[in-house]
């Protein structure tokens, strides 16, 4: 008995040694410390995290005495790239109870604690807010997953670090006995939908299709869901130019639809989507094989909680449209992928 626990305890040893020695090549304070002073040599270290995606953020005083968080992912050939923010509070650090990644903006005095993270090369943003109170994606805020009536799509803020401003944010605090439609009403005001629309038919077996060229049927890119969101680029009496998917080129969908099948603004807040549900014996998502120039991917089961089935696609097999909620990403999977109640 004894010689089986000192081999136990041996084994331990060794186990702790390796776990300590990765340890010290990562988490350790040295290894932060020399990669801050490596890329930031003027500025002061307050405090820093390496994050499970192994990018970088750091909390640094600059020579004017100003705070900013620095953010920083390794490129590969590139080298590292940094991303600097716009000033932080007096007091600002990186944790906040349990939830050891958030940048805490005096929490404890009132203030807010979010989540921030790499959202595409060259852009940090805000991807969490006060201990998962509400999430925060390129185009919406919102709760994650399958609570579609709970996103909200529309312009915000807190989607560039570079410019955000960090007194926005509402205080951590708890808020009790809140119903359903009183946290919408909250979250929803977090966003601009002046420059937004959505399909509304209020009949489920009509869709509104997107033409490459208004008025040419035959440019027929796909035929969208009510509540699907849209970023108006131009409105006519007849037609309406819009944009599905955040950013310029990838990942987005561009064209025409017709005006008196949408409506803007504040109405889209009353436009029923359809709920997410992925077959049981479906356990990994097809890899996206038509994706539309998209960064998403291969969608595991988790991952496609944080997708929105919009609508189906014009080609010869059957594809659906999905919103990928945390990039902005439009794509494409096989229906086969789907469950029951989508779309």
């Amino acid at each position: 008995m004894k010689k089986v626990l000192m081999i136990v305890a041996l084994v331990l040893m060794i186990l702790i040694g390796m776990m300590s020695a990765a340890n010290a090549e990562t988490n350790q304070p040295d290894f932060l410390q020399n990669l801050f002073q490596e890329f930031f040599p003027d500025y002061s270290c307050e405090d820093g995290y390496l994050q499970d995606d192994g990018t970088v953020i750091f909390i640094g005083r600059k020579p004017d005495g100003s705070l900013v968080l620095l953010c920083g992912s390794d490129e590969g050939e590139d080298g590292w790239e940094w991303v600097e923010s716009t000033p932080l509070p007096e007091g600002s650090r990186i944790g906040d109870e349990n939830i050891t990644d958030a940048v805490n903006l005096n929490a404890w005095r009132g203030g807010a604690a979010v989540g921030v993270r790499r959202m595409e090369k060259g852009r940090w943003g805000v991807y969490y807010v006060n201990s998962y109170d509400f999430f925060v994606g390129p185009d919406w805020v919102g709760m994650h997953g399958t609570e579609t009536d709970a996103q909200f799509f529309g312009t915000h803020s807190w989607g560039d670090i570079t410019t955000i401003d960090w007194s926005t944010f509402p205080p951590e605090e708890y808020i009790g006995e809140e119903t359903r439609k009183e946290r919408n009403n909250r979250i929803s005001a977090y966003v601009d939908r002046t420059d937004w629309a959505a399909p509304a038919h209020n009949d489920p077996d009509k869709t509104t299709e997107l033409l490459s060229e208004k008025e040419n049927e035959d440019s027929l890119l796909g035929r969208f869901y009510d509540g699907t969101p849209l970023f108006v680029l131009e409105q006519k009496t007849e037609w309406t130019k819009v944009k599905i998917g955040h950013g310029e080129d990838v990942g987005v969908m561009t064209g025409w639809m017709r005006t008196e099948d949408l409506v803007f603004g504040d109405n889209t807040l009353h436009v029923e989507r359809e709920k997410i549900q992925i077959s049981s014996e479906q356990m990994l998502i097809h890899p996206v094989e038509s994706f539309i120039s998209s960064r998403a991917g291969q969608l595991t089961e988790g991952e496609f909680s944080s997708c929105l089935i919009i609508g189906e696609a014009e080609t010869d097999q059957k594809y659906a449209i999905v919103y990928y909620l945390p990039d902005g990403d439009v794509g494409l999977i096989p229906v086969t992928s789907l469950g029951n109640g989508n779309g």
